[in-house]
């Protein structure tokens, strides 16, 4: 829970759970209004700025793991991360933040790209 001191202080706003990045904007919009009825700035800033990410983001369809390329080329989820570690495999085609310890992702459309060109 975090607070609004500069408007309301003794007013509380609870994050919500994970809804639909549209509808979750529309209720913090709604709850976040100032004094005139209007939400800040701040907050429209905030809720442009997650549909934008909403939209630009991938989403989970457009995104696999090691064991859909080995299923591809015939090898095992290891033997694919050592690739993408060697450089086999481009880190173009991998998700951003990925990989250093974390699973390996990547994006569909970039890797079944990959895999018909080599």
């Amino acid at each position: 829970m975090e607070t609004q001191s500069h408007h309301e202080p003794h007013r509380v706003v609870e994050r919500l759970p994970s809804m639909e990045g549209d509808v979750r904007a529309g209720v913090e919009k709604q709850r976040l209004n100032i004094g005139n009825g209007h939400p800040s700035p701040l907050v429209r800033i905030a809720v442009a700025l997650e549909r934008i990410a909403d939209h630009l983001a991938p989403g989970p369809e457009n995104i696999v793991g090691t064991d859909y390329v080995a299923g591809k080329i015939g090898c095992t989820p290891t033997h694919v991360a050592r690739m993408i570690r060697d450089g086999d495999i481009p880190l173009s085609c991998a998700v951003p933040g990925c990989g250093d310890g974390r699973p390996w992702k990547f994006l569909r459309a970039r890797i079944d790209n990959w895999l018909e060109t080599r």
